[in-house]
């Protein structure tokens, strides 16, 4: 039964070790997909930076005469870009927080169960495995007793008496090879 409990215990542990290294392997994805996330983000960021000031730069070159309504218009919609690219980072994090914790409810909580419950079936395991060690000990102890028992004459003599037959009795207290045994609480009366 314990070797039983034993190799429980080691698949239990190979098991979260797998668990541990899924976790781990997911957690270096979330990671490795945030670094992309800002590194997509920077670049777009100078992108689109680097185009508005080519256009910027093309325009004043050029000389265009174009009013300032036209380009408070450009610059406001440069804003609108600016500002949807920036509700698309949020959105896109509050996704990559999402799934960290979507991670995190499937594989650090059931990994903590699974320890917690390791934990018990192992203790479960070594109380009963004391337990029963006793048990055995005990009925190891009335066995031998029984046996002895049951290997010696011991009798009823008058239906008052414990006898006892024995090999070296003397004379005085032969009664038909037995002798008469005394309670505890007569013993020596």
């Amino acid at each position: 039964m314990m070797l039983k409990i034993m190799v429980l215990s080691d698949k239990l542990q190979e098991q979260s070790a797998r668990a541990e290294a899924i976790q781990k392997r997911a957690a270096a994805k979330i990671e490795s997909g945030l670094a992309d996330m800002d590194r997509t983000i920077d670049e777009a960021m100078r992108r689109h930076m680097s185009a508005v000031r080519e256009d910027v730069a093309r325009e004043v070159l050029a000389g265009s005469r174009e009013s300032v309504a036209q380009f408070t218009s450009e610059l406001e919609d440069l804003k609108r870009h600016m500002m949807d690219f920036a509700q698309f980072s949020v959105d896109m994090e509050r996704k990559m927080d999402k799934t960290g914790k979507i991670l995190a409810k499937r594989f650090i909580l059931p990994a903590a169960l699974l320890a917690v419950t390791m934990s018990a079936v192992i203790a479960a395991a070594i109380w009963l495995g004391t337990h029963y060690r006793n048990v055995i000990e005990n009925s190891k102890i009335e066995a031998a007793l029984l046996e002895q028992y049951e290997n010696s004459a011991l009798y009823l003599c008058d239906s008052k008496y414990l006898c006892a037959k024995t090999t070296k009795t003397p004379t005085q207290y032969r009664k038909q090879g037995y002798v008469f045994i005394a309670p505890k609480n007569q013993a020596g009366k």
